[in-house]
């Protein structure tokens, strides 16, 4: 009986460790699909849809405002349809602005990925230098997914001013916090370190907060910006929204002009 026991014991214990295993492994390999949610553009805006070639990607992108002496680029989160914002967008005159589709999104072709996203974003700004104007201020924008987006492009290329709408420290963190049973440290591709980008940014930085966000704590957001120079640093949460609907409020929009136009 007592043999029979300890096989039982075992029998459970193989099973366990192999359940795990296998979750880990479907995780790995399936994590591209499990992090990112490409989203199509809303067909009403079309006409002000442009390609950006880079090498064989085809990159789809929304221009507005175009030959302002100014210059906004967003980068929009992960189940977003960046031409939801166009409305209000189109209402900062003095800018023109950039709103760029992941590869994967919004037509641009390819997968998404970190390495593949990160790139993109540097050759997005160079583009628009050789071949616009030379604008006399420039903005970098990044809400949730696109916050590491923008924390990197800033580390990398001139920006004067970086928003941080619902950031993180890290997409591996955020990841340790809702899947505490899983190595995310050995089995995560696609980090997004944003704490170590946002070190080599020295320019004034605003960060928009969700009052009720429930996909990235305040903790994150709060350990984000121990990286930020305190003096440069503007703090804002948005009353009364969640994590998908913040821009949905009027202080949001109002919080991103006055900072711009400080």
């Amino acid at each position: 009986m007592k043999n029979k026991n300890i096989k039982m014991i075992w029998i459970i214990i193989i099973a366990a460790v192999s359940f795990y295993s296998l979750a880990c492994i479907l995780v790995y390999f399936f994590q591209t699909r499990l992090l990112f949610f490409p989203r199509q553009n809303s067909p009403i805006y079309e006409n002000k849809k442009i390609s950006i070639k880079n090498g064989d990607i085809t990159l789809k992108a929304f221009l507005l405002n175009k030959g302002r002496d100014k210059l906004l680029i967003y980068f929009g989160g992960n189940a977003e349809d960046i031409s939801d914002n166009i409305p209000d967008f189109n209402t900062f005159d003095d800018h023109t602005i950039l709103l760029p589709n992941y590869r994967g999104y919004g037509g641009s072709d390819g997968k998404p990925g970190e390495k593949e996203i990160l790139d993109d974003a540097l050759f997005i700004y160079d583009w628009i230098m050789l071949n616009n104007d030379k604008y006399t201020n420039i903005i970098v924008m990044g809400r949730s997914l696109g916050s590491g987006v923008a924390s990197y492009l800033a580390s990398k290329r001139y920006v004067d001013k970086l928003i941080l709408v619902t950031p993180y420290d890290s997409i591996e963190n955020v990841a340790k916090e809702m899947y505490p049973y899983l190595p995310v440290f050995l089995i995560l591709k696609h980090k997004f370190n944003s704490k170590e980008f946002i070190k080599a940014y020295q320019n004034d930085v605003l960060v928009l907060l969700a009052e009720h966000d429930r996909v990235v704590s305040y903790y994150r957001s709060e350990k984000l910006m121990e990286y930020i120079n305190r003096g440069k640093l503007k703090k804002v949460t948005i009353k009364g929204t969640s994590h998908n609907n913040i821009n949905s409020c009027q202080d949001y929009w109002r919080e991103i002009l006055s900072f711009i136009h400080q």
